[in-house]
């Protein structure tokens, strides 16, 4: 499981817009497609009738991470909430034009650009689809039990049967919701798959050991992305109107399986805390 997620602005204007039906028309300077480096459909950042699913693909980095808070049980990560893109993005797959992966495995990636290093023309693909996507039946209660150094954390379920949400009682706080002192918080949060066969772990070492040949890099960060699937002029399927709902930090575990030679699957925890006073 990897937990640690910080939820965009942009994630929060595109379900505003979506909850009230009102067009989206995002700003340019928040669409990954205007970069330079993916240059896709980058005059688009609308489409008539049309809502960008929040959940399409996943992007990976190298650079950013999570940082504690001191005196807690969490941590946080460090990307800015109206951040529009990983610090340091790597494609999934680099391979020379004559080596290309096959179509079947082309219609899991987005993103397919060219870049030259060293003379050399690759073929990267910078975006992937993200596996099953689940919501739980019913909130969680989370309790911090140790809230001194990294603290520990008890996950359990939100009990809802009660008469007291309906029928509120007053009654004066006595911790104040942004110390670190609040003991009990509710969650709300989906949980999305992600997974890599053994051969998409080569590729993921072949393209660092391409990019960073004298470095030991591994993947720090993740990126969940909204966007809607277009066709391009040649026939095929690519992302438009692409935006990072969350920043998602990576867990020793799965750097550690992302470094090895086997596949594997993962679940991404997103959503959101709120405290319980």
């Amino acid at each position: 499981m990897i937990y640690n997620s910080l939820a965009t602005i942009w994630k929060k204007f595109l379900s505003l817009h979506t909850d009230i039906k009102k067009e989206y028309i995002p700003p340019f300077s928040t669409i990954l497609n205007t970069k330079s480096e993916f240059n896709i459909f980058p005059n688009i950042n609308n489409i008539s009738g049309e809502y960008p699913k929040q959940f399409s693909y996943y992007a990976i980095g190298v650079g950013g991470g999570s940082e504690f808070i001191n005196n807690s049980g969490y941590s946080y990560n460090n990307h800015n909430t109206t951040d529009a893109s990983l610090y340091e993005q790597i494609p999934f797959i680099m391979k020379t034009t004559d080596n290309d992966i096959s179509v079947s495995e082309q219609s899991k990636y987005r993103f397919r650009t060219e870049k030259i290093i060293n003379g050399i023309t690759y073929i990267c693909y910078y975006l992937k689809e993200i596996g099953d996507i689940r919501l739980p039946s019913r909130p969680y209660k989370l309790t911090v039990v140790n809230n001194s150094g990294m603290g520990d954390a008890e996950l359990t379920e939100f009990d809802t049967n009660t008469d007291s949400m309906l029928y509120p009682i007053f009654k004066p706080r006595t911790i104040d919701p942004v110390s670190n002192n609040v003991a009990n918080y509710v969650a709300v949060t989906l949980t999305a798959t992600i997974n890599f066969t053994s051969a998409e772990i080569q590729y993921l070492k072949e393209v660092l050991n391409i990019l960073y040949p004298d470095q030991d890099k591994k993947i720090t960060e993740l990126a969940i992305c909204s966007g809607i699937d277009l066709a391009t002029e040649e026939g095929r399927i690519e992302a438009a109107i692409v935006q990072i709902m969350y920043f998602i930090s990576i867990d020793t575990e799965t750097a550690m399986a992302l470094a090895s030679t086997d596949g594997f699957n993962r679940t991404i925890e997103m959503g959101g805390l709120e405290p319980l006073i």
